[in-house]
Order: C-alpha cells, then structure tokens, then sequence
C-alpha cells in the first residue's frame, strides 16, 4: 500500500519532519536570507590562508553582531588537525569527507570511512562526537539507500551530496527536508535512495547557474562557463545570491574546493560578494549545522537576532541555572584568592627589599637637590643596562670588550659625544664593539652603518661571518649586531642574513639570544657542556620553578573551585528534595501492617 504524500504539520511534524518543498511555510518576507559555505577535502596551510582572509581577516559579522560561520567538509589525506582544531575553536562546523577520497559505492565502505575520519577528528582535533553530524561524499558518488542507513546508524544528521539542478536562474530551489518520505526529485547522482528514512535531514545540492545563465553547477569551481575576471566572478555569485534573495529564500549553498581561490581575480570576487551580502540586515552567513537548527525550529527576521542557533560560539547555556552559579561564583572567588595571593607575595617582596637594603632614603633638602642635580649615584629608574657607547677596534682579529658593571667606571677611549666619568655600582655596560667591515678597512658600531658598503650578497654575507669567527676564534666576547631594520629592504641584504643566522645555528656551542638572556649568563657564567640546562636560555614564556606564586595558584584555586563547586551542588540537591516533600512527593510507611498492604498489592499508595 502507498504511503501517503508528506503534508506539513498532518502526517510530519516539526522539529523531527520536513517535507520537500519550493516554498516554506512562512512568508518569504519574514524568512531571513541563509547562506552556508561548505568547503571540501583537505584543511591545510596552503588553503588556511584563503579562509582567514575571507572569512576571519576582517572580522565579518551577520546582524546580531556573531561572526559568519562556515562548515569544513574534511578528508585526511594532507589534513593539518592543529589547523582543524583552530577553526573548530572559532565556531567553525567540521564534518566528515571521508579518509581516502575515493569513490565509496556501498553503505560499507560509506560507514568505515565515515567513522574512521570522525575518530580523526575527536581524537587530532579535540572535537566531541556529537558536534560532527554532516557527511559528504568524495566526487558525489553515493550509494543510495545504503549510504542512509549507515550514516544514520553512526549518528550523523544529514546527507550533502545529492544534486538538484534547476532549468532557469529564476526557478526556485529545494529547502531542506528530511527523507521520511524519501527522494522525490530526478536522480542526478549515480545512485539516489528510493526508501523512507525517518529523521534523516537531506541538504539538496541545488547548483547555481554560471555567471552567463546557461548551465547548472553544483560546485561554485565546476561550472562549464569559468569567469574569466573579478567582474565575472562577483557577478556569478551575486545572481544566485538574487535569485535566492528575490525568490523562495531556501538557503544558498556556496559548496566548492578552496583551491579556487588560488587564482587571485576569483578569491577578489569572492571576498566582494562576501562584504556586499553582509551589508543586508536579514542576510546570514552561517554553516550547516546552524542552518539546520533554523530550519527545525523557524524564526521570523524580527526575532532572529535572538535565535539561539545562530549564536555566538561558544554557545550561551541561558537554560542552565547551574551554570551561571558556576560561572559567578567561580571567577570571584578566585579573584579574592588571587589578590590575598598578591598581597602576600607584595608584602614579602617589600620585606626582602628592605633587607637587603634594596631601596633609597631622601635624607632632607641636601640629599634631594643632590639627586636632581646629578650629582648622586642613585639610580631610580631601575633599568640594568645601557648599550650606547662605542669600542672600536683596529683589526678583525683584536679582541672585542666583554660587558662589565659600571663599578669602576668607563676605562676606554670616548667614542661618543660624552662618557660617564664616575662610577655605577651594579650597572651592566653592554659595549657596542664595532665591526669590521668586509674589506676588515674600519669599523662600524651598526651593521648598517659602515663606510665600505657591500654591493652585493657575497660581501654582505663575508663581512657577517668575518666578524663571527673573529669572535669565535677570538676570545668569544658576545657578538652583537646592532642594526636598523630597514637595512633588509634591499633583498639580497636579508637573504643573506638569513644565510648568515643558518650557518650560525649549525653550531651546538653558539646560542642566538636577547641581551637581557646574554646579561643572564654574564651574571651566571655557564660551561658549554652544562648550558643546556642554563635557565636563562631557556623557552619563553619561562618556567617559574622557583616563583610559588603559580604554586600557590594552581593549588588554592582548584580546591576553593572544589568546594564552591560542592556547595553549589548540595544547595541544589537540597533545594530539590524541599520541593518534592512540599509537593508531597513521598510516601510515609506506617508500621508493619501498612508495609505487609503495600507488599501485597492492597493499598493505593504510588512509590
């Protein structure tokens, strides 16, 4: 016996039924405009750069002020995950491609790959389960009924791999429905399901119509009339965006490969089209995913600035009260324990510095005149170091000056306009030992700053690496090279410095570093063989091994967590249980002849 045609709100019934239809319920006037992007095959850098500059370069909003939104369709093969996980961190939808790219004719292979690339997903991209819900098949070969059955036995949501394709620009497209009544269209696939699949969300592929209106495609980079310029490329989108706009409004679907966009004109076009659309107040870029939550739960353009589904990500739980408590509750209490935390570590600190005499007393008038008049050694800026004045040498193979405290003053020749004449107890001159330059004639304290000027990548290269092995043949003083940075606007000078720090990383015993890391040794001298350990070179942002400040942080805030987060739970609880008995939820057994009537069926009592 036939079933019966799908009819809305009589035999199917939102949000777990939809029929296929060229017209919505609602008044096309009140349905806001959706448009999903679904991208296909491998996420990696190369197409990374063209979703960053389309997508999150600008910060392009829809009108309730949320970021667009965009479903990556991942296969493995060439797939960087930490790349996966960074746009499923910003609200991206990840769903699944398969692993192989293949041609996947049977439900078999369609729910082996299906499930091995969702566990690449949760397990190399950190996503949970239940987020991955959309599958679409390599080259849109599907295997029918089959491919249902076990996409829907995996848990996955909906099918985006069967095409429609319409005759005119200004037909109408197919909403999304789901297969309870089946696929009720043309076959355009190399095979379609002909069963029932209740619950089941299909997104047809409606194709666009190429920029000159003459043929469908279902992929914006497959159509048979390729725009050749930005113009063309803009106009192709924005005609399909009209005829959406203008039309039944069933959401626009831009599906394609990010290869496209390796030709620059396309990528232009793109990005116009992008910027234009958001301009329109009931235009939303969204991914499939949100798309569907509309369509399970429709929206009027008057309330949808509201709709939960097309949210800022991470999602607001406004039905949690739990949550709330916890996200209140929480930060504060760790905001007191911080600031009790800081105010110990201050008072401690403060304490030190007055033991160690690590401080300054303004002994009346004299001592203060004495002070702004420079003729005090205090130093009340608290900077460590200075590296401004020159030592030049006569010869690349001369020695250079090693960093010294001020202690005893400046012993060397004045190569400034002035040098300091008294002494600075515990402040670090860094010199700047000038170079020589790459016919070893003079010396010049900056890098760009030398009278013989090398004229191409070989002597700009030689008069690098000559001053390096003076120092590294020589007596090892550190080697600065004190520079402005527009010295690399002529190329070849940067291409060789780049030469110049490769060769020089090649060495196990030379260490590239700051000058405050170069200080640190100079304070702690450590040997080539222990230097490896040496905190000073260590990893930035450093380990605090011996600040227990973090210590403490990460101890006291955890466990208050613990405890707010247990009290939180018992008033809850008991905040439960006190409803129920005012709702007299319970029973109160009366002695045993009451218990033996309960036991024996006998008394009406409802546990």
């Amino acid at each position: 016996m036939p079933q019966d045609p799908c009819q809305q709100d009589k035999n199917c019934f939102l949000p777990n039924c939809f029929c296929s239809t060229f017209n919505h319920q609602m008044n096309p006037s009140d349905i806001p405009q959706i448009v999903y992007f679904g991208f296909d095959d491998a996420v990696n850098i190369g197409m990374a750069g063209h979703y960053d500059y389309l997508f999150l370069k600008d910060n392009i909003t829809n009108p309730n002020g949320c970021p667009v939104s965009i479903t990556l369709f991942v296969s493995d093969k060439y797939t960087d995950y930490s790349i996966v996980k960074r746009y499923h961190d910003v609200g991206f939808e990840l769903g699944v491609h398969s692993v192989t790219h293949s041609h996947l004719n049977s439900g078999q292979k369609v729910r082996n790959e299906a499930e091995e690339q969702r566990d690449n997903l949760i397990t190399k991209a950190g996503v949970s389960k239940e987020e991955v819900i959309g599958w679409r098949s390599p080259f849109l070969t599907t295997a029918g009924d089959q491919q249902i059955d076990a996409l829907k036995q995996l848990g996955f949501k909906y099918d985006i791999s069967l095409q429609y394709v319409k005759n005119k620009i200004d037909d109408d497209d197919v909403w999304p429905f789901t297969m309870d009544f089946g696929w009720p269209f043309k076959c355009n696939n190399n095979r379609c399901p002909k069963q029932h699949h209740k619950g089941f969300w299909q997104v047809p592929l409606n194709a666009l119509m190429d920029f000159k209106h003459q043929y469908g495609c279902s992929f914006v980079d497959g159509c048979r009339n390729v725009p050749s310029n930005e113009e063309e490329t803009y106009k192709f989108i924005m005609d399909n965006f009209y005829s959406h706009y203008n039309g039944n409004r069933a959401p626009l679907g831009l599906n394609m490969h990010a290869a496209y966009f390796e030709t620059s004109y396309k990528r232009e076009g793109m990005r116009r089209a992008i910027r234009n659309m958001t301009q329109y107040e009931d235009v939303y870029i969204v991914n499939v995913k949100q798309m569907l939550e509309w369509m399970e739960k429709p929206t009027t353009i008057s309330e949808i600035r509201t709709f939960d589904g097309f949210g800022c990500w991470p999602r607001k739980q406004s039905k949690k009260p739990f949550l709330h408590i916890f996200l209140i509750v929480v930060p504060f209490s760790t905001l007191v324990i911080l600031c009790i935390v800081l105010l110990l570590l201050t008072c401690r600190n403060l304490s030190r510095r007055f033991r160690n005499n690590d401080y300054v007393i303004l002994n009346g008038k004299e001592h203060i005149e004495k002070l702004v008049n420079g003729s005090d050694d205090t130093d009340l800026l608290g900077f460590k170091y200075d590296i401004s004045l020159k030592y030049v040498k006569n010869k690349i193979d001369d020695d250079d000056v090693w960093p010294f405290t001020m202690d005893f003053g400046w012993p060397f020749k004045c190569n400034n306009n002035r040098c300091p004449k008294q002494h600075h107890k515990g402040f670090w001159q860094v010199p700047l030992n000038a170079l020589m330059d790459f016919k070893h004639q003079y010396g010049c304290s900056f890098v760009d700053g030398c009278r013989n000027v090398p004229s191409n990548e070989e002597e700009t290269y030689k008069l690098i690496m000559d001053n390096f092995y003076s120092h590294y043949n020589g007596n090892r003083a550190p080697l600065g090279l004190n520079m402005h940075a527009a010295y690399f606007e002529t190329s070849y000078k940067r291409e060789v410095m780049r030469r110049a720090i490769r060769n020089m990383t090649q060495y196990e015993d030379v260490y590239i570093v700051n000058v405050k890391q170069m200080l640190e040794w100079m304070e702690k001298p450590t040997t080539i063989s222990e230097i490896r350990t040496f905190d000073g070179f260590g990893c930035w942002p450093r380990k605090q091994s011996k600040k227990p400040f973090l210590h403490i942080f990460l101890i006291v805030v955890p466990f208050s967590t613990l405890v707010i987060l247990c009290i939180v739970l018992l008033l809850l609880t008991c905040r439960n249980l006190s409803r129920r008995f005012r709702n007299n939820d319970y029973v109160i057994l009366n002695g045993k002849e009451h218990i033996e009537k309960l036991v024996n069926g006998s008394d009406d009592t409802d546990l």
